[in-house]
């Protein structure tokens, strides 16, 4: 691959990421590190700590 390709090939993903949500994106990654969690998959503890943190804010400011 030419390194041109491969410069534009970045820039391609980082112009997809610059449009992501972060809020529904984080949602979406923690949403999913909880159902990993309730599957018996074991989390590093730093992951585990905040999908404890943000079910807390979850149950204490519900939307759905």
């Amino acid at each position: 691959m030419e390194d041109k390709d491969i410069k534009f090939n970045k820039a391609q993903r980082q112009a997809f990421l610059r449009a992501v949500d972060l809020d529904k994106f984080m949602e979406a990654v923690l949403e999913q590190m909880n159902s990993l969690r309730m599957q018996k998959v074991n989390l590093v503890q730093d992951m585990d700590d905040l999908v404890n943190d943000y079910l807390s804010i979850c149950k204490k400011y519900p939307i759905k």
